[in-house]
């Protein structure tokens, strides 16, 4: 292929098919050609990025999301999958800083705040894991995993009987929710 289009195209068949060796190398040769702007190049170096992450090549996957950072400083996305996977490569308080620019960008995106509050309880900070959360479930108010951290930040506030009742929310959605069933019991007891 000679054009940004053909090789963009054969990386995401290859991925499609989890040759992800060779999509990587796809998406390498579509990320260094100019074609399309710097928004355009920016996408293909996510997708690049997305490709070294999924081979577990966390380091070199970070260096394409910065890189597309620095092409499209605007990308919400970009700083959302710079986040995580800074979090799963335990860097916490660089995933918190990339998970920031990313709810600062898209003030609308519950599953951001969600990731953020995931990285501040890393931290150990629960009254700002705490706030995210809130902000992520007035996003998406059934959201049960969310409303199930929301418990566990508030159990770390000491707060029981909040905790409870976020608890409670979830198994009234969902009964067989192992983990609110097992923290809602703890709860009960720390009342």
């Amino acid at each position: 292929p000679k054009s940004v289009e053909s090789w963009s195209s054969l990386g995401a068949s290859l991925a499609e098919h989890h040759r992800m060796d060779e999509a990587v190398a796809a998406h390498l040769k579509a990320s260094k050609l100019p074609d399309g702007g710097k928004t355009a190049q920016a996408q293909r170096t996510m997708r690049l990025a997305d490709g070294l992450e999924k081979l577990g090549e966390i380091d070199r996957a970070v260096k394409a999301y910065r890189r597309s950072l620095e092409l499209d400083p605007a990308s919400p996305a970009a700083y959302f999958m710079l986040g995580l996977a800074l979090g799963r490569d335990q860097r916490i308080e660089e995933a918190c800083d990339a998970l920031e620019g990313a709810v600062a960008l898209a003030p609308t995106d519950a599953q951001s705040f969600r990731a953020l509050a995931t990285g501040e309880m890393m931290r150990d900070r629960p009254s700002v894991a705490y706030d995210a959360l809130r902000r992520a479930l007035a996003l998406r108010p059934s959201w049960d995993e969310a409303q199930f951290e929301l418990g566990v930040a508030l159990q770390s506030l000491q707060r029981p009987v909040e905790a409870v009742a976020a608890y409670r929310a979830v198994l009234r959605r969902s009964p067989a929710h192992f983990n609110s069933h097992a923290n809602h019991g703890t709860a009960l007891r720390d009342m």
